[in-house]
């Protein structure tokens, strides 16, 4: 067994090429970990939508927004402001557009993580009418 990361998080290698991002996350805010008690980072677990979406509101420090109106999200859930964030930057628009849905227990998948830090970056992206 490994002895805790620099961050603290039991379950994390320090060894791992992993590891000094995981703690820079932590050290910058953009996340708490997944449990307290023995503070762990549950490095091998996916990444829910809405995980991601209180991961990229932190990093971007994004400001407060109102409901979104997502059908799916329940409004006591930890990661509900975050999701309104990132809907009212147009970051995400949902899973589905009827009802209004969010789909915050799928996971996030490399395509659909592409497509959201791409936004959230303001990134330029080819047009698809541009003729190649």
């Amino acid at each position: 067994a490994h002895g805790p990361s620099a961050a603290g998080f039991a379950d994390v290698n320090p060894g791992s090429v992993h590891a000094a991002s995981i703690d820079a996350l932590f050290a910058a805010g953009v996340t708490a970990g997944c449990r307290s008690q023995p503070l762990s980072y549950c490095p091998h677990q996916p990444v829910t939508r809405a995980e991601m979406a209180t991961f990229l509101a932190r990093a971007l420090d994004l400001a407060t927004a109102a409901a979104a109106g997502f059908g799916d999200v329940n409004p006591g859930s930890v990661h509900a402001a975050s999701i309104d964030v990132l809907f009212a930057a147009g970051v995400t628009t949902g899973c589905r557009s009827q009802p209004l849905s969010y789909c915050p227990h799928q996971p996030v998948t490399r395509a659909e993580m592409a497509t959201f830090l791409a936004r959230a970056l303001n990134l330029p992206t080819p047009s698809l009418d541009s003729g190649g």
